[in-house]
């Protein structure tokens, strides 16, 4: 299985894909927020592995600025998960507070 985490921003979006054991296959880079980017992001993908049903990735649903790119992905046939940016922020502040225990 193949994981990839997409910072999502108005103008670009920060990338990074690991594997099923948290190793890094391709290191942070970096897309535009259109066609092009978008573009991009689907050749490192078919790069990594051939077959759709390999691959999860999750992204921000910050405000309206992650949905041409989510569209995008789900025309290809890959299976996007949207997150809600404060949920991840209080999830990661307490998951932090209890490695202070």
């Amino acid at each position: 299985m193949i994981f990839i985490g997409i910072d999502i921003a108005m103008d670009k979006h920060d990338i990074i894909i690991i594997n099923d054991l948290g190793e890094i296959i391709y290191d942070h880079f970096i897309i535009q927020n259109n066609h092009f980017g978008f573009k991009k992001l689907h050749t490192v993908i078919q790069s990594c592995t051939k077959s759709v049903n390999d691959i999860r990735i999750g992204m921000e649903a910050t405000g309206i600025y992650h949905n041409n790119l989510r569209d995008y992905l789900i025309s290809k046939g890959y299976t996007v998960y949207c997150t809600n940016p404060m949920l991840v922020s209080l999830s990661r502040k307490s998951a932090s507070s209890h490695d202070q225990d």
